[in-house]
């Protein structure tokens, strides 16, 4: 077993906090402490968690109200509208991803949004034509189309896609 070297490791603040109790060191100094490390978040930390933090919750949000919807007007929509509904969110979603790029949050979120909307497209699949496909089946599958999404959208995957990378070469599971 190698040892590690003191500058190895990673400052944290729990770490500092253990280090200030060892030396008993008083509350503000520690609060100092911490603040000269830079663990302390600043104005423009919270605004940049606050931001991610409402973007992932409103896309979770409107995935779960998309879903509801079709739990509600099951019986009232007609099975072309139930998949070109869910289509044109899969290729809306697939299209901002595309065009946000998954290096952003709002690209990721949008990939995702697009990864979960397959998920309910073969659910909606199941349940009109009554496929009798298990739940072992439908994960395998929904973890298949996700993983396909980020190979295409993804920059180290870029060749794989028509329009970036000049191939039409699908990504293989």
């Amino acid at each position: 077993m190698t040892k590690q070297k003191l500058t190895d490791i990673p400052v944290t603040i729990n770490r500092l906090k253990h280090i200030a109790n060892a030396l008993q060191l008083s509350v503000q100094t520690q609060q100092r402490v911490i603040e000269l490390a830079g663990l302390k978040p600043d104005n423009a930390a919270w605004l940049r968690f606050i931001d991610r933090f409402l973007l992932i919750c409103g896309v979770t949000l409107a995935l779960v109200g998309v879903m509801s919807f079709f739990a509600y007007n099951w019986a009232d929509l007609h099975k072309f509208g139930k998949f070109a509904l869910i289509e044109i969110g899969i290729i809306s979603l697939a299209v901002t991803a595309y065009f946000k790029t998954v290096d952003k949050l709002s690209g990721k979120a949008a990939l995702f949004g697009a990864a979960v909307l397959t998920g309910v497209l073969l659910v909606v699949y199941g349940q009109t034509y009554q496929t009798g496909a298990d739940c072992y089946r439908y994960r395998c599958a929904c973890a298949g189309d996700t993983r396909r999404f980020r190979n295409v959208f993804s920059a180290e995957y870029s060749c794989y896609c028509p329009v970036r990378g000049g191939g039409a070469m699908v990504a293989q599971s």
